[in-house]
Order: structure tokens, then C-alpha cells, then sequence
């Protein structure tokens, strides 16, 4: 039992650094967040500890290609950056969507066909 329970959670984390990209983008498109609220639902999503040192550059190249966009906000003494995804953002995630479920329904065919 241990084994797949290694295997699965190895999985998981190879698959949430994979697509990190991808899953921050979507996290962005239920709500604006800031860098550890980012990491945070990634590691409570996959079980995965993202570290600052990969998160942040993350952040700073989805921002240079324009897929979010970043605004301080302040309470109080503290400032924090908070991330929303942009229009160009949520296209790129939508278009990765679609061809996720094209290769999934394409696979689902293949191994009807092989029946």
C-alpha cells in the first residue's frame, strides 16, 4: 500500500510542477491572490510545497507575457501583490482546456475502436 501511495503522491507532485504554469493561471480565474495564497491552494489542491524561489520567477514571466497582472495591496503597515489573471490569460487556459479534452476524447475513441 505504501508503494502506490508513494507512487500516486510522486505523481502528484510531478504533475503539479509540470503544469504549474497552467494551475496558477487557473487558480487565478476563481480570484485575484497574492503569491502565498497561490502556493497555499497548490499545496492543499495536490499536496505539493512550491517554494518562493519557484513561485515568484513564475509570477514575474506570466506577468511579462501578459497572461496576469499584478496591483499592491495594502492593510494597514503591510503591502502585498496580489495577481488576477488577464483576458489573454484566460484564453490561453481555456485553449489548453480544449485541447486537453480533444486528446482525451480522442484517446477514448482509440481504445473504443480496439474493443
Amino acid at each position: 500500500m505504501l508503494d502506490r501511495e508513494a507512487s500516486v503522491s510522486e505523481f502528484k507532485r510531478r504533475f503539479a510542477r509540470d503544469f504549474l504554469d497552467v494551475f496558477v493561471l487557473r487558480i487565478l480565474q476563481a480570484s485575484p491572490l497574492w503569491g502565498y495564497g497561490i502556493i497555499s491552494k497548490i499545496q492543499s489542491d495536490f499536496g505539493v510545497r512550491i517554494g518562493y524561489g519557484v513561485m515568484y520567477p513564475l509570477l514575474k514571466s506570466l506577468e511579462r507575457d501578459g497572461l496576469i497582472k499584478s496591483r499592491l495591496e495594502f492593510k494597514g503597515k503591510r503591502k502585498r501583490k496580489v495577481y488576477e489573471i488577464t483576458s489573454r490569460g484566460a484564453e490561453l487556459v481555456e485553449s489548453y482546456y480544449e485541447s486537453l479534452r480533444e486528446q482525451l476524447h480522442m484517446r477514448d475513441i482509440t481504445a473504443a475502436k480496439s474493443l
